[in-house]
């Protein structure tokens, strides 16, 4: 009888043990599948993503030549994509409408087309007469939050730079 009791309290134990472990081993699976998870957001928050190249922004943004206002050059960090973009603009007077006009609907597309990019910072460079015909007129960054907390299309032409994030005019 103590025998038989015996290999019940052995058996019960182990059953126990048993139990015990899968329950460790499905929380720790759990927290595993979370972790990533939580990591691959942070990677996407954080602009660690996809490499972007000239030829891919040329549709979207137009290639700068003589006349023509497009990308001009381009450089990527994890952080942010920086366009250098040619603006052919006549009269300076009207340069804030004609950035908006210009430069807000592709913006727009760019964000529509590449999902996994946040931080997009623009040198626009202007034409100017003399040894080089362009020169760097104004910075500014646009991030994926602020086309998604404005409303983007209703800015366009008026308020575009009134929006744009860390604004720099040189002379």
């Amino acid at each position: 009888m103590r025998n038989l009791y015996s290999k019940q309290i052995i058996g019960s134990f182990f059953c126990w043990t048993l139990v015990f472990l899968i329950l460790v081993l499905f929380s720790a699976c759990k927290s595993s599948e979370k972790a990533e998870a939580e990591g691959k957001v942070e990677k996407e928050e954080k602009g660690v993503t996809e490499i972007v190249s000239v030829k891919k922004l040329i549709p979207i943004f137009g290639e700068a030549t003589g006349t023509q206002s497009g990308i001009s050059d381009l450089s990527q960090t994890h952080e942010e994509l920086l366009i250098s973009y040619h603006l052919y603009i006549a009269d300076m007077s009207n340069f804030d409408e004609e950035i908006g006009s210009d430069l807000a609907p592709k913006i727009q597309k760019f964000y529509e087309e590449f999902k996994t990019l946040y931080r997009l910072a623009f040198r626009v460079y202007v034409p100017r007469s003399g040894e080089e015909p362009w020169r760097q007129y104004i910075f500014f960054v646009v991030t994926r939050k602020l086309i998604e907390q404005t409303e983007w299309t209703n800015l366009l032409a008026v308020e575009f730079l009134q929006v744009v994030e860390d604004l720099k005019y040189y002379d």
